[in-house]
C-alpha cells in the first residue's frame, strides 16, 4: 500500500480520467479511514493494558484530554517522539513499536496521496470554471459587437435651412490637401462626433486611430471604402456618398493619356 501511494506523482494523477480520479479518491479515503480506526483501536488497547488514562497522562506530562486525542488520532503530533515515549511507558515491545510506526508512515503516505488526488479534482473544477467564464466573456463580447454593429445604422445629418447650406462640398477641392480639409470641415458640420464614436458607429470596421490619420494627412485616403465609411458614419446621404466618391476619383483615377495622331499626308501626282 505504501509503495502504491508513494508512486502517485502529479503527472500520474493528472493523467487519470474523471472516472478513475473519482475511484482513486474514494479508495484513498476508505483506506485512510480504515487505517486510522485500526491504529486508534490498537493504541487504545495498549493504553488500557498499561493502566489508567489519568496516570499515563500525568507521567507523560500532558493533560488527560490531550493524551486521549493523541490515542484516538484526533491530534497528530509533528514527530514520532511523543508516540514512542507513550509506547515505551506502556511497556510495548520494540517490534510492536516498529510495526505501529510503519502503520503511521503508511497512513501518512495515504493521506498525502488523498490530498493530491483531491487537489487535482479541485484544479479541474477551477479549469472548468475558467472555461465557463471564458465562454461568458466571449458571449458578452459577441453581444457588445452586435450592439456596436446596430449603432452603425446612422441617421442622416441634420440639413441646413434652404438658402443657408453650409455643408462642405468635396467637389470644390482643387488639391488633395483641400480634399482632406473638406473632410475635417464635413465632420464638424455633421455634429462633430469623437473619433471613437465614429469607430463604434461603423462597428469598428475602421479604428479611431485610422480616422485620425485620415484627417491629419495631406493626401486623399488610399481607398474609396475609407472615404465612403467616413461619410456614412457622419450621416451622409446617398447623394453625399456619390459626391465624395466623385471627388475622390478626381484625385486617384489617372487621366486618359493624349495620343497625338498625325494627319495623313496627301501627295499630288501629276497628270
Amino acid at each position: 500500500m505504501s509503495e502504491e501511494y508513494l508512486s502517485l506523482s502529479s503527472a500520474t494523477i493528472a493523467s487519470y480520467s474523471a472516472e478513475i480520479l473519482a475511484e482513486k479518491i474514494a479508495e484513498a479515503s476508505r483506506r485512510r479511514l480504515e487505517m486510522r480506526a485500526r491504529l486508534a483501536m490498537e493504541l487504545a488497547g495498549i493504553a488500557n493494558q498499561a493502566g489508567s488514562l489519568p496516570m499515563l497522562a500525568e507521567r507523560m506530562g500532558v493533560s488527560e484530554v490531550e493524551l486521549a486525542r493523541v490515542i484516538t488520532l484526533q491530534l497528530v503530533r509533528d514527530n514520532n517522539a511523543f508516540l514512542v515515549s507513550f509506547l515505551l511507558l506502556c511497556g510495548t515491545e520494540k517490534r510492536t513499536i516498529d510495526a505501529i510506526l510503519a502503520q503511521f508512515q503508511a497512513l501518512d503516505l495515504t493521506e498525502k496521496a488523498h490530498v493530491r488526488l483531491v487537489n487535482e479534482r479541485y484544479k479541474r473544477k477551477d479549469r472548468a470554471l475558467e472555461q465557463e467564464r471564458e465562454k461568458e466573456r466571449e458571449e458578452q463580447a459577441r453581444i457588445f459587437a452586435k450592439r456596436v454593429r446596430a449603432r452603425a445604422v446612422v441617421e442622416p445629418a441634420i440639413a441646413d435651412v434652404a438658402g443657408r447650406d453650409s455643408k462642405p462640398n468635396p467637389l470644390d477641392a482643387q488639391t488633395e490637401e483641400e480634399f482632406v480639409d473638406t473632410m475635417r470641415r464635413y465632420r464638424v458640420w455633421a455634429k462633430n462626433p469623437s473619433l471613437r464614436e465614429m469607430s463604434q458607429s461603423c462597428g469598428q470596421k475602421i479604428s479611431h486611430s485610422t480616422f485620425r490619420n485620415m484627417l491629419n494627412a495631406q493626401t486623399v485616403p488610399r481607398k474609396l471604402d475609407l472615404v465612403d465609411t467616413f461619410v456614412t458614419v457622419l450621416g451622409g446621404t446617398q447623394e453625399d456618398r456619390m459626391r465624395w466618391a466623385t471627388a475622390w476619383r478626381h484625385f486617384t483615377v489617372p487621366a486618359p493619356q493624349q495620343v497625338n495622331v498625325e494627319p495623313p499626308v496627301l501627295r499630288l501626282t501629276g497628270s
